[in-house]
């Protein structure tokens, strides 16, 4: 044991210092006595700190073995880093209530400063991110925390690619964390705020990344990268400045698979397991968990740039997974880090692909995995509604991109993507599926290159107008059915018309042949376009007869009934698909009285942009919002370009009624947001 005598050093005095809330109190600890064999290792470390809550309550704080390093930039961008002093132990707690907090080091002989007090005072600074009170968010306080951001899991070459035989040449490959000046500062100055790093691939040098805390050229099983570590520090300092919030993924299952001879826990680089499958039931791996979950709660824990402890990167697909013994070790490591956590931070498990539902009691949010999808909009709306409803817990995608192998993403399929169509879409349909933060991409050097940070921008400022923490939110889909699928040549019966009043006669319910006007009129609410004759064919209106849409004819005469989607009208006005969701939301009167929705022409994906279908323009349209209480609704149309409003106006609906938002014609897409006016 280590810890026959302790001290704090760099406190003048005991008594009275005054810090703000939320931001932590750091000291070096000089411990003397025998080392211990492995300083990272807190079981060992017979030093602790207990700080004392105004109210009495107290917190136990481990301290952890630090090494200090100036960076330093060569030439050709790469860092270096320099030891700065020796290697120490230092300890770091941040108080989250405002009073008289009181600390004292024990474990230890007492000698120089090791007890005091402090004052805890509010001054403003963020507090740490919670699941919000609507359980479908995240918030900080009362502030809420809508995640965009994108995975930077590691700088410098990447490991799992080079065994492909695919070896980065970014601008930024060996820079890093001067790379993550670069991208992080991007990030936040387009409305950013999430970043997801991964701290495991522990291997050898041949399958580290400069982030490999139990890995790395200094590195060994159980044996942790002082270099590494400081990275991490620097990127969370980095993000706690930048209003970044920071997911920490332990380990990934690449270091079992492609990347096992090369990892700290083969048995030929002195690890426990002959074979990956091993990994399950090694009383050493469970250990040597527990201790780095340790360790980075104590180094770490204490900022509020910490989002979430991520356990491990799709784990279901780790050689030898088996459902009943994962959700064992699962809840064996999340019970373990409540315990150890003084801060509570989120704890969140990752899976390939979608999420595997009996893990949802032992995590805090979801995510899914998916690459690959030609219509990202499609695929985010289909998936993020469905999971996050059936999981109960805050839902968002976590990694995308056009592959998952980087060669194809960066040198062949984002070519015929210019204009980002892939991540415009997938972020705008997380927004307005429910998601608790936008689509992350995972291709982060081209996610540069291509400047795709512009396109959070105006996804961050449309979802800031929505009252994300004072609402429920249920996800609508207005999205009509396809008149052109629906239609086809078939003309209107004549026998639905009376040809002396020019009006519908009913709302077509008769037996005979059925047409496109009859599954119009099944609808509970109307498309919005309805044709007059064959010599006018721009005018079109709406119309409904006994509650049901249905299609008006004036003049309507047996020979002048024209097939509907053969007409220049219909082509021009109303028969291009078009597809709008979004949430409605209510507050504790349970009624309705704000919705966000997304509109776009479906046929605008990242393959089909240069087609006609997906330049032509869509509407004017009329959106039905159902199921909103009645009164008069601001409305306002949104630039997805810029989030900025290009239209408001108002519409008023009454009891019993529909809300019908019209629109005005748009190309690829616009953003609707509705609030009843007095609330």
């Amino acid at each position: 044991m280590w810890g026959v005598f302790c001290v704090v050093v760099g406190v003048a005095h005991s008594n009275g210092p005054t810090i703000s809330m939320y931001t932590a109190v750091d000291w070096e600890v000089t411990l003397t006595g025998p080392p211990p064999s492995n300083p990272f290792d807190l079981s060992l470390v017979t030093a602790i700190g207990t700080f004392s809550s105004p109210a009495g309550n107290p917190i136990d704080i481990h301290p952890f073995y630090y090494q200090n390093y100036t960076r330093h930039q060569n030439t050709d961008g790469s860092e270096r880093l320099e030891p700065l002093n020796s290697s120490h132990f230092r300890i770091r707690f941040t108080p989250e209530v405002p009073g008289v907090w009181t600390w004292k080091l024990h474990g230890c002989t007492v000698a120089g400063v090791t007890e005091g007090s402090f004052v805890a005072v509010s001054t403003g600074r963020r507090s740490f991110v919670r699941v919000a009170k609507n359980g479908q968010f995240f918030s900080a306080g009362d502030v809420p925390i809508f995640l965009l951001g994108q995975d930077i899991v590691f700088p410098g070459r990447d490991p799992i690619l080079t065994t492909y035989n695919y070896t980065n040449s970014y601008k930024f490959a060996n820079w890093g964390t001067y790379m993550y000046d670069v991208y992080l500062t991007r990030m936040a100055t387009n409305g950013g705020n999430f970043v997801r790093l991964w701290i495991g691939l522990s291997c050898n040098e041949t399958g580290a990344t400069p982030l490999s805390l139990a890995g790395g050229p200094a590195g060994s099983f159980g044996k942790y990268d002082l270099e590494a570590a400081w990275r991490i520090e620097y990127i969370v300092g980095l993000a706690e400045r930048l209003g970044i919030n920071v997911l920490l993924c332990f380990e990934a299952q690449q270091s079992l698979q492609m990347l096992f001879n090369a990892s700290v826990y083969a048995s030929i680089n002195g690890g426990p397991l002959e074979k990956p499958q091993q990994w399950w039931e090694s009383p050493q791996i469970q250990k040597e968990l527990e201790q780095r979950f340790e360790y980075v709660i104590s180094r770490y824990g204490h900022s509020t740039a910490v989002f979430s402890w991520q356990l491990f990167n799709e784990w279901n697909d780790w050689p030898g997974f088996e459902e009943s013994r994962a959700l064992e070790i699962s809840k064996g490591l999340t019970s373990f880090i409540r315990r150890t956590d003084p801060y509570n931070h989120l704890i969140h498990n990752s899976f390939g692909a979608d999420p595997l539902p009996v893990f949802y009691s032992d995590i805090q949010f979801a995510t899914f995995h998916r690459y690959g999808a030609s219509d990202m909009a499609e695929y985010a709306i289909s998936h993020i509604q469905p999971l996050g409803s059936a999981s109960g817990i805050p839902f968002f995608w976590e990694e995308f991109g056009l592959s998952a192998a980087g060669p194809t993403d960066g040198t062949t399929w984002w070519t015929r993507d210019a204009a980002n169509v892939h991540v415009h879409n997938a972020m705008w349909a997380s927004a307005v599926s429910g998601a608790a933060g936008g689509a992350m991409h995972w291709w982060w050097h081209e996610f540069d290159d291509h400047n795709a940070y512009l396109e959070f921008g105006p996804v961050r400022t449309f979802v800031n107008r929505l009252p994300l923490l004072n609402r429920t939110w249920i996800f609508i889909d207005s999205t009509p059915e396809t008149p052109q699928a629906r239609c086809n040549t078939t003309a209107i019966p004549s026998a639905h018309f009376n040809t002396a009043a020019g009006k519908v006669l009913d709302h077509f319910v008769a037996t005979d042949a059925v047409s496109c006007e009859q599954a119009c009129c099944n609808l509970p609410e109307c498309d919005g376009w309805v044709y007059t004759t064959s010599q006018v064919k721009d005018s079109f209106a709406p119309c409904q007869v006994g509650g049901k849409c249905c299609w008006l004819k004036e003049n309507v005469g047996a020979a002048d009934i024209l097939p509907f989607a053969n007409t220049t009208a219909g082509v021009e006005r109303g028969v291009l698909p078009w597809s709008a969701s979004g949430i409605i939301g209510h507050g504790q009167s349970l009624k309705n009285d704000t919705f966000a929705m997304w509109l776009r022409n479906p046929s605008h994906t990242w393959e089909g942009q240069q087609s006609a279908e997906a330049q032509a323009t869509i509407g004017p349209i009329s959106i039905p919002i159902p199921n909103m209480q009645p009164g008069s609704y601001l409305i306002e149309i949104v630039d997805t370009t810029n989030g900025n409003v290009s239209t408001s106006l108002n519409v008023v609906v009454g009891v019993d009624e529909i809300l019908v938002v019209p629109t005005p014609p748009f190309k690829r897409d616009c953003a609707l947001f509705g609030t009843r006016q007095g609330l």
